[in-house]
């Protein structure tokens, strides 16, 4: 079993962190991120 890494991607004062065994098969979907983001500012609106 490969060993897990974790790597930090900085953009815009966010921290992004990607954890993976090899950096060869992985994405990050930032449409999924910007929805999550958007949903944690309604409910602190509401």
């Amino acid at each position: 079993m490969a060993k897990i890494k974790k790597e930090t991607i900085e953009a815009k004062g966010f921290s992004i962190e990607v954890y993976t065994e090899d950096f060869k098969n992985d994405y990050i979907s930032l449409t999924d991120i910007a929805i999550l983001f958007e949903n944690q500012n309604q409910t602190l609106l509401t």
